[in-house]
């Protein structure tokens, strides 16, 4: 442990402490907006990860993992599967179910949209992933009751539905992490009800982008003068050091 967190050996204490810290919100409420409101975070209402959640992921990603966590609870309770298949299928199921229904019930501060609930993604691509081989094995074991036209609109609305939002995030890079999907109305329909660049990384990219040697003048003055300043107050501070 001291090596990915030195600070706790320093004091045999300090885990305790980092628990005690950790155990509300420790720092400073500000207000972000949230559904045409400014709230603080510990005031967020319990919507706020679902909501984001299905304004944020794309469209196809969620009917496909809403598809698949239904069908994995199914399995997971049916009787006649195996208990092997039946634990894989309800702990994909859990990982991405459990970790909202908690915060929905203990409300804890929420902030800075779903950057702290993007592990519930990879089981809810499987999910989805379980949901999409469903459908494919279904309509080739019945490809003779429909037409022939049929798989060949599912495929057009599969590569749709994938196309889309890579489509949006190439158009709004380098903020992808700013995207909201087309429920929401994109990114333009949710500027005004919701927080978008939340970490201002845009303000700083264009600064870099349109004023490059604005930007490196800056940076090399700061340097300078810290070191200007570190230079002059050295010889104070030797001084008035008993050892020297």
């Amino acid at each position: 442990m001291a090596l990915i967190w030195p600070w706790s050996v320093v004091n045999p204490l300090n885990p305790l402490a980092a628990i005690e810290i950790f155990s509300h919100f420790f720092e400073k409420p500000w207000r972000e907006l949230f559904d045409g409101m400014l709230i603080e975070p510990p005031d967020m209402p319990r919507s706020y990860v679902p909501m984001l959640l299905g304004l944020k992921v794309p469209e196809f990603f969620l009917l496909l993992g809403a598809a698949g966590l239904l069908g994995a609870f199914a399995t997971a309770f049916r009787p006649g599967i195996s208990p092997r298949l039946r634990a894989m299928t309800f702990a994909v199921a859990l990982a991405a179910i459990l970790p909202i229904a908690t915060t929905i019930i203990a409300r804890p501060a929420m902030y800075n949209g779903i950057r702290h609930f993007v592990f519930v993604l990879p089981p809810l691509a499987v999910a989805g992933g379980l949901a999409g081989a469903w459908i494919a094995n279904w309509m080739v074991s019945c490809s003779f009751r429909f037409h022939r036209a049929v798989p060949a609109v599912l495929a057009v609305i599969f590569a749709a539905g994938v196309a889309l939002p890579v489509i949006g995030m190439a158009r709004l890079h380098p903020y992808e992490y700013a995207s909201f999907n087309h429920v929401a109305g994109g990114v333009g329909g949710a500027q005004s009800r919701f927080m978008l660049d939340y970490w201002g990384q845009d303000s700083e990219f264009e600064a870099f982008r349109y004023s490059p040697l604005r930007s490196l003048a800056w940076a090399t003055r700061s340097i300078s003068e810290r070191l200007w300043s570190s230079s002059r107050e050295q010889p104070e501070t030797s001084a008035k050091r008993p050892d020297v």
